[in-house]
């Protein structure tokens, strides 16, 4: 094997001093085109080589994946002017419209505060809560009873959050029908009644949904809100509701408007209930008797 080696050695050794002396032997333009040729492939290799690495980078691009926002400069709530009603008995509601303009984001659970003065300016009170809203969505926010020995004279909204869009990738659509109520004046007990019935046209528990009640006057003016929620409504199931104002007795009412909506963005406001294990919906294969022959 050492014998092997010094031979290899040896030959390689004889090779390069072969090169060598043809080379010295070149005429001196032939050394400089060589010299040249080599400087020249230098550049090129590299050329060659950031070309084909971009092409390929770019045909990997088409392949990866990329986070990007979801959704940029999204729109403002558009608020309506609150509206405060005064029932008498030192009795008050408040309303406010608003509107999400965005056509797919949502808000899941949104704070905002009713603020309420006398006619002084002077704050005399607040009402806080939480609402939802979904994409392209008008809705109304009620204040529906507030009791106050103080004259209040106007109220202001504000939204207190920092409007935190999501966009969902889907919405349950759940088909609630509140229908056209009845509203009466009755004499025991006294007061202004609506009464109608809600019906969950879907296949899911809902387990809270919430009824607006808005009362116009024969003027067509707004004359009383109120708001109720109904749990745990189950498939399908027709629900009857009596709504009372007991300090708008004998109101001379137009027409009664009701509006129902559930928030299907709570993963827990919705489930489909567990069908019932019976022998009418098992479908398993049926059991035999070891013992029968």
């Amino acid at each position: 094997m050492a014998f092997l080696k010094e031979r290899i050695e040896l030959a390689a050794e004889e090779a390069e001093l072969m090169a060598e002396s043809a080379f010295t032997r070149f005429p001196k333009y032939l050394k400089w085109s060589i010299a040249l040729l080599i400087l020249g492939l230098l550049p090129a290799f590299l050329i060659t080589r950031y070309a084909s690495q971009k092409y390929w980078e770019n045909q990997y691009d088409r392949y990866l994946v990329i986070a990007k926002p979801a959704f940029e400069n999204p729109k403002n709530l558009s608020v309506g002017n609150p509206l405060l009603i005064d029932s008498g008995r030192g009795v008050y509601s408040a309303m406010v419209e608003i509107s999400n303009e965005n056509f797919e984001l949502a808000l899941q659970s949104e704070p905002y505060e009713f603020k309420f003065y006398d006619n002084t300016g002077q704050f005399i009170t607040s009402v806080s809560g939480n609402f939802f809203i979904l994409p392209n969505q008008k809705k109304y926010l009620i204040v529906p009873r507030l009791e106050n020995q103080t004259a209040l004279s106007r109220t202001n909204f504000f939204l207190t959050g920092e409007q935190n869009w999501r966009k969902p990738l889907s919405i349950t659509t759940v088909e609630l029908i509140s229908g056209i109520p009845n509203y009466y004046n009755q004499q025991n007990p006294l007061g202004f009644v609506a009464e109608g019935s809600v019906t969950n046209n879907s296949p899911f528990e809902i387990k809270e949904a919430k009824l607006i009640f808005l009362v116009y006057d024969t003027a067509g003016k707004l004359a009383a809100v109120n708001q109720r929620s109904e749990f745990a409504l189950k498939p399908y199931e027709r629900r009857s509701y009596k709504q009372l104002w007991p300090e708008l007795s004998g109101l001379n009412a137009n027409s009664v408007k009701v509006i129902v909506e559930t928030n299907p963005l709570d993963p827990g406001n919705l489930t489909v209930p567990d069908m019932p294990n019976t022998p009418s919906s098992d479908l398993s294969r049926p059991k035999t008797d070891p013992y029968r022959y």
